[in-house]
């Protein structure tokens, strides 16, 4: 960890008293320490590594600088051909959300790579570049109290969209709340382009939210022919399964 200040919170406290016989943590690590540290052992099997705070390991802080992101993953493959199992942690750029900050090398370096976002305790992890056979999008609820996870629910349809996408699904999901008699395309994207307007929040073009919606046809969205000619109306599915996923869409943070 990168701070002395962490061990004011009474959760890492907890957390470290518990697990006290498997768990070893460090703050205020110094990087110099870093290669000698692991360097050391020839067979790291069963054995965990998480960083938070990737950019204090790497040399001099440097984190656009290729060279000295290089260095550090390949030091982290050598790790890894020793079977220690390493997880950092790294923020997303500002100008794009499903990108890592500083530069390529942390991504094409690394095996596995997830997007996570964080609501209260609620945990989603998004796969964006993974060697695990079959994995999917999770969404995890961990009890911070007794660090345990409460449950898991995987869910590729909606946590596999775009941000666009997301907000475009979770705006239609707050309008048609208001309108149990489901509205028709025209009244739709009225409503939420007047609140896209309002809020500067990004999301898809009409071409694509008609597809969109379609991804979640029986699922979320109820889409029935109107009386029109090519008319179609959306309404919410009222069922346990739509409840659940509309749930998790409201829950979801504005992007």
């Amino acid at each position: 960890d990168n701070s002395l200040a962490s061990l004011n919170d009474n959760n890492v406290r907890d957390f470290i008293e518990k697990y006290k016989n498997i768990f070893y943590y460090y703050p205020d690590y110094e990087p110099s320490r870093f290669e000698c540290d692991f360097s050391s052992c020839d067979d790291y099997a069963g054995v965990l590594l998480i960083i938070d705070g990737t950019i204090n390991l790497i040399d001099g802080g440097k984190i656009n600088s290729d060279e000295s992101a290089i260095k550090f993953m390949r030091f982290i493959k050598e790790l890894r051909a020793k079977r220690l199992t390493i997880i950092f942690q790294n923020h997303t750029a500002k100008h794009d959300k499903s990108s890592s900050k500083g530069n390529n090398q942390l991504e094409n370096y690394s095996d596995e790579n997830f997007k996570t976002e964080r609501m209260a305790s609620i945990y989603t992890l998004t796969p964006k570049k993974y060697r695990i056979p079959n994995i999917s999008p999770l969404k995890i609820e961990v009890d911070k109290t007794s660090f345990e996870i409460k449950s898991i629910c995987r869910f590729s349809e909606l946590f596999n969209l775009s941000d666009e996408e997301k907000m475009s699904i979770k705006l239609c999901v707050e309008i048609l709340e208001q309108d149990e008699s489901g509205l028709n395309q025209k009244e739709l994207t009225a409503k939420l382009y007047k609140i896209k307007d309002e809020t500067h929040f990004e999301i898809v073009g009409r071409n694509k939210l008609w597809s969109l919606l379609k991804k979640f046809e029986n699922k979320l969205f109820s889409i029935k022919t109107g009386e029109k000619p090519n008319e179609k109306i959306y309404k919410l599915c009222q069922n346990k399964n739509a409840d659940e996923i509309k749930k998790i869409v409201l829950d979801m943070e504005d992007l």
